[in-house]
Parts: structure tokens; sequence; C-alpha cells
């Protein structure tokens, strides 16, 4: 009996992938799934998923029985209806343990910050800053714009005066 169990499970598991699904519900299922091609399997739901070699592990199949009797198969993590496997070994991540300890610890933190002022306050001339100096400019711009218009508008007024003065002497003539 020993035995066909073991050539039955050998049988079982030819060109055959043994697939974990994580489900949305956050539940896991496993899927002993045919191979359709050199790149993808279907599983029980039709759902089409790719195979990666890069991110295939091994296990053991069928659960449950010793491990004498089970035999080692490619193992594949899914997401249900993701196509791509995923590896949980190599999950790249923008953050690392050590990076969130540095992250969370208050003495880092007061580092980061007056790093970031002492920064910020490289780029001061003579006591102020930068946007002060531009602010300053913009103002003697502005009041220079203002000077001239006014001295426009003076000089326009004063010779409408004196265009009137010769229409007066010209009808007087």
């Amino acid at each position: 009996v020993m035995g066909l169990t073991v050539f039955w499970i050998r049988r079982k598991v030819v060109n055959k992938i043994y697939a974990y699904f994580i489900e949305p519900n956050r539940q896991i299922t496993r899927e002993l799934i045919p191979v359709a091609g050199s790149d993808k399997v279907t599983s029980k739901d039709g759902g089409d998923y790719m195979i990666s070699p890069s991110r295939t592990m091994w296990s053991k199949w069928p659960p449950g029985l010793p491990t004498w009797a089970q035999e080692t198969v490619p193992t594949l993590l899914y997401s249900r209806n993701n196509v791509e496997p995923f590896d949980p070994a190599n999950r790249d991540s923008i953050i690392t343990a050590q990076s969130l300890r540095a992250i969370t610890d208050e003495g880092m933190l007061r580092a980061t910050w007056k790093d970031a002022h002492e920064a910020a306050n490289e780029g001061k001339i003579l006591g102020r800053n930068w946007t002060t100096w531009m602010i300053l400019g913009n103002l003697l711009i502005t009041a220079g714009l203002a000077f001239v218009l006014w001295l426009v508008f003076d000089t326009q007024s004063e010779s409408s005066i004196n265009v009137q003065e010769l229409l007066d002497i010209v009808k007087g003539l």
C-alpha cells in the first residue's frame, strides 16, 4: 500500500506546480496546477498566472503525509488575480528594518532636523535670506516703474495743456 501511495503521488506531481494563493479576504488557498505551457498555468478558477523560475521555491506535496511519502514540487506564491508570482524572500522595500529604527529614533530625527535647518541657513547673505533680497529687489523695481508711469502721465498732461494753448492761439488768429 505504501509503495502504491508513493507511486500515485509521483504520478500526480509530474508537470505540475504547487501554488499558494493569497485571496482578497486574506485567506491562503493552495492548488496543484498542471503547467499549460512553458510560461503560464491556469488555476481552478480559470485565471492564468505566469511562471517565474527566479521566484520558484520548493515544497513537499501532499501536505499531511509523512515526509518520506511526500514529493518535492516547484512552488509559487501568488496574490489572487495578480498574474505575477511574488518572492517573499526578495521583496524590495523602500524601508528596511534598520532604516525604520533610524526613522523612529528621536535622536536621529533631531539630528536630521538640525541638518536641514543648517542647510537652509547656508543660503543667507549678510544675515538676510535670498528670498528677502528678491522681495526687496521686486519692490524697488515696482517703485521705479510707478515713478516712470507718473512722469509719463505728467508729461502727457503738460503736453495736452501746451496743445490746448496752441489751439487757442490758432483760433485767435
